[in-house]
């Protein structure tokens, strides 16, 4: 670990197990791997909204026509869906060219619209045309057989490249 740069030094995680040896566990280790990717992706995430939520949110978009309309600008940065907002019959259209997405009425330009997608995935692949990241927000239950809290779906929120309003 000495040997690394700083920003992959503060991604090593020691974990103390001999997985080599006959008849080791691995246990230990995925457990420390899967503890460490889970505290990862949780810091990215608040990283992402605290970033957008910085300068009154004037980096930030929310909601889903917000989201959608900064994904057809190339504005977005960092796209954060709820995990349940897969389950959402909400949909949007995918468009063959740019702007990538659209809501029903709204103007495509030279696009064509592929399908009518459900709206998770209409977002994260208009994001990731537009070379923005996706991190996906999941609850955590605590257990691994708990049951999942009762909650509404957050909304999609983005960090975007640019503020809303760039100033004149």
């Amino acid at each position: 670990a000495d040997a690394l740069d700083p920003a992959s030094s503060a991604l090593v995680v020691d974990v103390d197990t001999h997985t080599r040896a006959d008849g080791a566990d691995g246990t230990a280790l995925e457990e420390a791997i899967r503890s460490s990717l889970d505290r990862f992706a949780t810091e990215a995430i608040h990283d992402i909204l605290d970033r957008a939520a910085a300068d009154n949110g004037s980096r930030g978009a929310e909601g889903v026509d917000a989201v959608t309309h900064a994904l057809q600008q190339a504005q977005v940065e960092a796209l954060v869906l709820d995990a349940r907002l897969v389950d959402s019959d909400s949909t949007l259209i995918a468009l063959d060219a740019e702007p990538w997405v659209a809501a029903a009425g709204d103007a495509t330009g030279e696009a064509n619209a592929l399908a009518e997608i459900p709206v998770a995935e209409a977002l994260a692949r208009a994001a990731v045309l537009t070379s923005a990241s996706v991190l996906v927000e999941e609850d955590d239950p605590g257990a691994p057989d708990a049951p999942r809290e009762e909650r509404l779906v957050r909304e999609p929120r983005a960090l975007l490249r640019w503020p809303e309003d760039p100033p004149s």
